[in-house]
């Protein structure tokens, strides 16, 4: 089993956009080929706001495969309606199932 978990966060001025790239990003993870569940996360502390994406697979594999189809329809654009860019981090984790015997 694989997990990744990918966390963005801004200010709580951009929540909506966090939202919206949350649901396409649920979306496309739930119909990918290998996927076991998925879940969105969110926390807030002061003026920001993170959402997670919580994802379980079957192997690794299936993760890198749907990744690259991924990255390679959606290429990255988070523009606002005035043409600029939100200050926006992205953190990435990933697992896999320790064998601690």
């Amino acid at each position: 089993m694989f997990i990744s978990q990918v966390i963005f966060e801004s200010e709580k001025t951009n929540e909506e956009m966090l939202k919206e790239i949350m649901r396409k990003k649920l979306t496309s993870t739930l119909s990918a080929s290998g996927i076991i569940s998925g879940e969105c996360w969110v926390t807030a502390k002061n003026d920001t706001i993170g959402y997670a994406l919580v994802t379980k697979w079957e192997n690794k594999e299936h993760f890198q495969s749907w990744f690259s189809a991924e990255h390679k329809k959606r290429p990255h654009d988070n523009n606002q309606r005035d043409g600029s860019k939100p200050k926006l981090t992205k953190t990435g984790y990933q697992f896999e199932v320790a064998n601690i015997d």
